[in-house]
């Protein structure tokens, strides 16, 4: 159970044969890895159809939390995209990119679960990541260095990737 009282939004599901794109940023969660993590950590494991053949898992817990960097090349505006799996029915994390929370101060992102962990079936999902009441969820980045912290609120889940997607004027 979480400690704080979180506005609850939840992710839009993308189709399944959304792929990654030229020009996206992509997070591969288990290579390099997270820069920072909890004291509870979360675990690289291989999983089917994943990118890589790994992904980052078993961020299940109560004040567990990891980051990684990414770099832009040039100043703009992003969207989140989530590629996820689990078995539970809800998954709740707290996003933060620079410090800053995404998409809104005080609010966790909620995705459905996949009905499964990839140990023997590509159960993998995408999702978008909005704002209050399905809104798009953007961010403004310049060029150069930067931190997404992923943080549990309820439900495990595994990470294959994040894409900050750029979005046109």
């Amino acid at each position: 159970v979480s400690p704080r009282n979180y506005a609850i939004i939840p992710t839009v599901p993308m189709p399944a044969d959304t792929a990654i794109r030229d020009g996206d940023i992509v997070i591969d969660t288990d290579a390099p890895g997270p820069v920072a993590q909890s004291d509870r950590k979360g675990k690289v494991m291989s999983k089917v159809a994943s990118t890589g053949g790994k992904a980052f898992c078993c961020i299940d817990g109560p004040i567990q939390w990891a980051e990684w960097s990414f770099d832009t090349t040039q100043a703009g505006t992003y969207e989140l995209l989530v590629r996820g799996a689990s078995e539970h029915e809800l998954i709740e994390r707290e996003s933060t990119i620079d410090t800053r929370p995404f998409p809104v101060e005080g609010s966790a992102i909620q995705m459905k679960g996949t009905n499964g962990w990839c140990r023997e079936t590509d159960d993998w999902a995408w999702n978008r990541v909005v704002g209050p009441k399905g809104k798009r969820g953007l961010i403004q980045l310049a060029a150069g260095k930067h931190t997404l912290r992923w943080e549990f609120v309820a439900g495990s889940q595994n990470v294959d990737v994040f894409v900050l997607r750029p979005v046109g004027e």
